[in-house]
């Protein structure tokens, strides 16, 4: 990819990407001290803190980048840092997540662990599920700017939003009780 970019007459390159899917290639482009190209990046590249590094100034020197504004999701910590594994259905990220990042294993997930299959699994030790998310150096708790996950909130709050107001609940004389037997099509709900 490094030779593609150096030999093309292109001046200009787009790059939809990940940091992490990136920066093979920023290294090679900085260790060949090239130069020359306007890069244009997409948000999921554009914020990485890591791509600041002085030894990338001259291959990104002048990217012009788009992102979303960070912003804060009152009590999206709190609630991050309150997450405990559960044998309840639709736990199963939260449950591997524990499993992850406390080297253990949780009981009640039986075959289901994703350390089953590997040699030694049996040696884990078994979580306790008052382990704390915040003994370990992660920046999983950082959401200090949050960028994508504050469109997400925002998109859930909309459709609630517009649910609330399809089902009445906001009109009338009984005000905040809804009509839950009123039926809406999905083109009324857009």
């Amino acid at each position: 990819m490094a030779d593609r970019l150096q030999s093309s007459t292109a001046v200009v390159v787009v790059v939809f990407a990940t940091v992490g899917q990136l920066l093979d290639l920023i290294v090679e482009l900085a260790q060949r001290n090239a130069t020359g190209i306007q890069w244009v990046a997409s948000e999921a590249w554009v914020t990485a803190k890591m791509l600041t590094s002085p030894r990338f100034h001259s291959v990104l020197e002048g990217t012009l980048g788009f992102s979303f504004p960070g912003v804060r999701i009152p009590g999206l910590k709190e609630f991050l840092l309150n997450i405990r594994p559960s044998p309840q259905p639709g736990m199963d990220f939260v449950n591997m997540f524990w499993e992850e990042m406390f080297s253990c294993r949780l009981e009640f997930r039986g075959n289901q662990s994703a350390d089953v299959n590997y040699k030694g699994a049996a040696e884990k030790p078994v979580c306790t599920g008052s382990e704390d998310v915040r003994d370990i150096d992660i920046s999983f708790a950082d959401v200090s700017q949050v960028r994508i996950s504050y469109n997400v909130y925002k998109a859930v709050y909309a459709i609630a939003h517009a649910l609330h107001t399809l089902l009445n609940c906001d009109s009338g004389e009984h005000y905040g009780k809804c009509d839950n037997h009123k039926s809406f099509t999905t083109l009324q709900a857009s």
